[in-house]
């Protein structure tokens, strides 16, 4: 368990982002762990999460709910231990030959009250297949170790995780997909315009 000032690593490192960042940090993870995996079937479903009150417009009539979550799940490698550790460690250097500074998970916080992990991996020791569960903790734990849970599961179950950022505490998204589909592979187009690099669905 590593005990890090959750909230001020989020003060201290929020200021070149913005509300983009948790979801492109959220997605190039997933790249990252369908790579780990070496999947050719990478896949990414990038699921919206929509609050329950849809604003007037000035005619009278109701449009979309604001978008006030995501669900994103890959069938990447998974949380296995190694991964495990690397998350709970601020600074993590497991990612630098790749560019990783190490925080970048700490933006989920930033713009988002809830953010829960599932993951169904391998044990490294074992083999088994696990699904490991946790929050992102709010005070001094980065993984809040009371809502953690790790079980095996059947042997047939397929490898995924999945990050949900809940809750957006400021800023706003887009209400249409299209819009906000558009702005965000803006920002990771650089994965779909690699030579000889194939990239996730």
């Amino acid at each position: 368990m590593s005990n890090v000032n959750v909230q001020g690593v989020v003060k201290n490192h929020g200021a070149r982002s913005n509300v983009f960042t948790p979801l492109v940090e959220a997605v190039v993870n997933a790249i990252d762990a369908i790579e780990e995996r070496g999947a050719k079937d990478g896949e990414i479903k990038i699921r919206l999460i929509r609050g329950h009150q849809p604003s007037l417009v000035k005619d009278g009539t109701k449009s979309k709910a604001d978008i006030v979550g995501f669900e994103i799940k890959d069938n990447g490698i998974g949380f296995n231990q190694t991964n495990r550790e690397s998350f709970d460690t601020f600074y993590s250097p497991y990612k630098t030959e790749k560019g990783g500074k190490g925080f970048g998970r700490f933006m989920y916080k930033m713009y988002f009250t809830n953010v829960r992990v599932e993951s169904v991996y391998v044990d490294e020791n074992t083999g088994n297949k696990m699904l490991r569960q946790f929050k992102f903790g709010d005070d001094i734990e980065i993984i809040d170790s009371a809502s953690e849970t790790n079980e095996v599961v059947d042997s047939t179950t397929e490898q995924w995780t999945s990050v949900t950022l809940d809750d957006l505490k400021k800023s706003s998204y887009p209400k249409e997909i299209e819009t906000l589909a558009k702005q965000f592979l803006e920002k990771i187009l650089v994965f779909f315009i690699t030579d000889k690099y194939n990239p996730p669905k």
